[in-house]
C-alpha cells in the first residue's frame, strides 16, 4: 500500500517535470504559441504554414484578419488564427475554398475535423458517383441538405426529404433531375413533371417516368416516334409506321396475313390477351373482359365477319343475349345485310333480335330499333298471302313517340293506304344503292354500278328505280329510315390497349457535365465551414493558457 509521505513525492515530482516541460517550451515562444493552438511539432507548423503562404499572399497584411496569418508565417501565431483563417476562407469562392481547406487539413490544421476534410476531398474529385468510390461510410451519408443533394445526385444511398425532393426536382438542372431519377431518388411518386417551370421540361420527365399518361400531342412535341405510332393506332390509324402495331390494326380489318409474325413479336400478356379474342372468333363466345372493351368491338366484328366468310357460312346469325357487344353487333350485323341486299340474312338476325326483346327487356334506344327493324322488314313480300308485306304489323311496331319512328309510320300508313298497283317499291332507295340513309353520295354510286351492272338489265332497271326516287325526292326524308339513332351502328374508330405492348419509358436525352454540378458542389462547399472550428483554450491552468 502506497503510503501518505510517498504521495507526496509522486506530487512533487509531477510538478517538477511539469515544470521543466514549460521551462523547455518557453525557450521557444513560436513553438510554445503553436502548441496553445493544437499545432505540435516543427514539421507540422511547417507544413501549416506552407499551406497558409499561398493563401495569405494575396491578403493586404496591413489588414485584420491578413495581419494575424501574415504573423503565423513568420513568427508566433495570435490566437485569433483560426478565426481569421475561417473567415479568410469563407470569403473564397466555393471551388478555392475547397482546394484550400483540402490542403490545410492535408497539412494538419486540428481546427477541420477530419469528416471535414474527408468531404472537401470527395468535393476535391470531379465527379465521385458511387460507381467511382464505393458506398461511403455512413457518417458521411449524414449532413445538411445541400451535402446530402450533392451526394444523391451522385447515386449514393443518402436520404433526402420530400420537401428537399421537390425543391431538387423544381431547381436543379434537367441533367441531374435525370441523375436522381437513374439512382433511385427520384420515381413516379415523386411527380418530378408538377415542379418544373419549362412545360417541355415537365412533358419530358413525364414521358421517363409515367409514359402511359403522355397524350398524343405531347408525344409529337418529344418528338417520341413510339409514343407517336402508340397513339395514332389507339385512335384507329391504319398505318402506324411501327410494324406491330400495323399487324395489330390490320385485325381490326379481318386481315390475319400477319398473324404467326404477330404472336411472335407481343409480349407474353398481349399474346395471351390475342390468343383469348381469336379463339372465340368461331363461336361468338369471348370471356367478359373482351366483350366489355369497346376498343375491341371493331376487331370482333371484323373478325366474325372474317370467319363467316372463311367458312362461306354468311346467313350465321349472332346471339343478341350474350353481351352489349353481341346485342350491338346482331343489329349492325342486321343492317349490314340488308344494304348489301341479304334480306334472308337480315330477316334470320331480326328473328333474334326479336326473341331476345321479348324474353328480356333490352335497352330502350335498342328497343325502337329493333321494333322498327322488324317493321322495316315486314314491309317485304312474303309468300302468296302477303305479296305485299305485313303493313298491319309493321304500323303496329312503330308505335312510338320518336320523331323517326312517327315518320317513318306514316310513310306505312300511306302506302298501306295506296292501292298496290301504284306503290313504289318497299326498300328504301339508299340501300339498293348500298349505301347507308341519306347517304350524300348516292349519286356516285348509282354511276359506279350502272357500270358494274351494265349487262344485267334488270338489276341494272332496279339500280335506276332507286336512283330516280332519291333524285325526284331531293333528299332522304321520304324514306323509311333505318336505323333510328345513325351512330348505333357505328363502329368504335378507338382502339383498346390490351393487346398493344407497354410503351417503355422515355430514354434519357440528358448528359452531365460540370457545369450542371458546379451549383450543387458549390452549395455543399459552403457549408464544409461547419467543420471548422476555433482552438479551444484552457485560460485557467496553471503557468498560463494551454490547449485543453
Amino acid at each position: 500500500m502506497v503510503n501518505r509521505q510517498e504521495l507526496i513525492e509522486n506530487e512533487r515530482a509531477r510538478r517538477a517535470r511539469k515544470r521543466a516541460a514549460r521551462a523547455a517550451a518557453a525557450a521557444d515562444p513560436v513553438e510554445t504559441a503553436w502548441a496553445l493552438l493544437g499545432v505540435q511539432g516543427t514539421d507540422t507548423v511547417d507544413a501549416i504554414r506552407s499551406a497558409l503562404r499561398p493563401l495569405v499572399t494575396e491578403l493586404p497584411p496591413g489588414s485584420g484578419h491578413g495581419a494575424v496569418l501574415h504573423g503565423a508565417l513568420t513568427g508566433p501565431p495570435s490566437i485569433d488564427l483560426p478565426e481569421a483563417l475561417r473567415v479568410t476562407l469563407a470569403e473564397l469562392p466555393p471551388a478555392q475554398l475547397v482546394a484550400n481547406l483540402v490542403v490545410l487539413g492535408q497539412a494538419g490544421v486540428p481546427w477541420f475535423s477530419e469528416l471535414g476534410l474527408i468531404r472537401a476531398m470527395l468535393l476535391a474529385e470531379e465527379r465521385p458517383t458511387v460507381q467511382a468510390v464505393g458506398r461511403l461510410p455512413e457518417a458521411l451519408l449524414s449532413g445538411s441538405a445541400a451535402w446530402r443533394r450533392y451526394l444523391a445526385v451522385l447515386g449514393h444511398p443518402v436520404r433526402l426529404t420530400g420537401g428537399e425532393l421537390a425543391e431538387s426536382c423544381a431547381a436543379l438542372p434537367l441533367s441531374l433531375v435525370d441523375d436522381l431519377i437513374d439512382n433511385g431518388q427520384v420515381g413516379a411518386g415523386d411527380r418530378p413533371w408538377e415542379r418544373r417551370a419549362d412545360p417541355r421540361e415537365a412533358d419530358y420527365l413525364a414521358a421517363r417516368l409515367v409514359p402511359d399518361q403522355i397524350t398524343s400531342a405531347q408525344a409529337a412535341a418529344l418528338g417520341w416516334p413510339e409514343a407517336v405510332s402508340r397513339h395514332a393506332y389507339l385512335a384507329g390509324a391504319v398505318e402506324t409506321g411501327d410494324a406491330v402495331l400495323d399487324a395489330l390494326a390490320a385485325l381490326y380489318e379481318g386481315d390475319n396475313s400477319d398473324l404467326f409474325e404477330l404472336r411472335a413479336a407481343l409480349p407474353a400478356e398481349q399474346q395471351a390477351n390475342l390468343r383469348a379474342v381469336l379463339d372465340g372468333v368461331p363461336v361468338g363466345r369471348w370471356p367478359a373482359w373482351v366483350t366489355a372493351d369497346r376498343g375491341l368491338w371493331r376487331l370482333l366484328a371484323a373478325q366474325w365477319s372474317a370467319q363467316a366468310a372463311a367458312d362461306g357460312d354468311r346467313d350465321r346469325w349472332m346471339d343478341p343475349r350474350a353481351s352489349d357487344f353481341h346485342l350491338w353487333n346482331a343489329f349492325r350485323s342486321a343492317h349490314e345485310r340488308i344494304v348489301r341486299g341479304d334480306l334472308a340474312g337480315a330477316v334470320r338476325q331480326s328473328d333474334a333480335l326479336s326473341a331476345f326483346s321479348a324474353a328480356e327487356e333490352p335497352p330502350a334506344l335498342y328497343d325502337l330499333e329493333i321494333r322498327n327493324l322488324r317493321a322495316y322488314l315486314m314491309q317485304r313480300p312474303q309468300g302468296p298471302e302477303h305479296r305485299s308485306g305485313r303493313l298491319d304489323l309493321a304500323v303496329e311496331l312503330l308505335d312510338a313517340d320518336h320523331p323517326v319512328i312517327s315518320a317513318n309510320r306514316r310513310l306505312v300508313e300511306a302506302r298501306l293506304e295506296t292501292p298496290v298497283n301504284e306503290r313504289e317499291s318497299w326498300e328504301n332507295p339508299f340501300f339498293v344503292l348500298g349505301l347507308t340513309h341519306g347517304d350524300p353520295a348516292w349519286n356516285e354510286r348509282w354511276r359506279a354500278l350502272t357500270v358494274e351492272h351494265r349487262d344485267d338489265v334488270d338489276e341494272s332497271a332496279r339500280i335506276n328505280d332507286a336512283w330516280r326516287r332519291i333524285h325526284d325526292a331531293v333528299g332522304a326524308s321520304g324514306f323509311f329510315a333505318l336505323p333510328v339513332e345513325p351512330g348505333v351502328i357505328d363502329v368504335p374508330a378507338e382502339r383498346s390497349a390490351v393487346l398493344v405492348p407497354s410503351l417503355a419509358p422515355l430514354a434519357r436525352r440528358t448528359a452531365t457535365d460540370e457545369s450542371d454540378l458546379a451549383p450543387v458542389r458549390a452549395g455543399a462547399a459552403a457549408d464544409l465551414l461547419d467543420e471548422f472550428g476555433a482552438a479551444e483554450i484552457d485560460m485557467t491552468s496553471e503557468g498560463g493558457p494551454h490547449p485543453r
